[in-house]
């Protein structure tokens, strides 16, 4: 199986992808203000992620080419074994894919697994932090209110994407809950 390689400026700590980027992780792949736009995570068969923010119908393509080129160029050989949607239902930009449509743009034929934003009170106006976490061999959902979050600058994805993200306190997001009365862990 294909150890994952890392570009120059990358390394296996956390990324945090604004509107736009693709990263590469071995640990965790966040996502800033999940909105009108959607998080995707390609968990690989050597346990490397890679994840892309779409932020429209009109870069969809496109995203799913920049993802497709990095898991080629960094992992030859490595096959999506998961896959994780996060999206807001009710915020969806317009003619964007659905899950199993990104699903397919990536070439990814097992069942994607998802998570709706939506379904918190909070998610229409503020946006939510979302983040697939390794641990131990399995991933792990997390979320936090955007507006709970707390926000500064951080480093460049590597010299492949010439763009600085913002790089959130992870540490404060708590695990998914699906519509549950308390939080809980999703493995995917």
């Amino acid at each position: 199986m294909p150890q994952p390689i890392l570009l120059p400026g990358d390394n296996a700590t956390d990324k945090f992808l604004d509107e736009d980027q693709v990263g590469v992780s071995t640990s965790k792949i966040g996502f800033p203000n999940i909105r009108g736009c959607q998080g995707v995570v390609c968990v690989l068969d050597n346990g490397a992620m890679v994840g892309g923010h779409f932020t429209s119908g009109g870069t969809e393509q496109a995203m799913a080419n920049k993802i497709k080129d990095v898991m080629n160029d960094q992992f030859p050989g490595a096959k999506i074994a998961k896959m994780f949607v996060a999206y807001n239902s009710q915020e969806k930009y317009t003619s964007g894919g659905d899950v199993q449509q990104k699903a397919d743009l990536l070439g990814f034929k097992g069942k994607a697994q998802f998570f709706d934003t939506n379904k918190m009170d909070h998610a229409k106006q503020d946006g939510t932090y979302v983040e697939v976490a390794s641990k131990n061999g399995s991933h792990e959902l997390n979320y936090k209110r955007n507006t709970k979050m707390q926000y500064g600058e951080g480093p460049e994805i590597g010299s492949h994407m010439n763009q600085t993200v913002r790089a959130a306190l992870a540490a404060s997001a708590t695990k998914m809950h699906h519509g549950a009365s308390k939080t809980t862990s999703v493995k995917v």
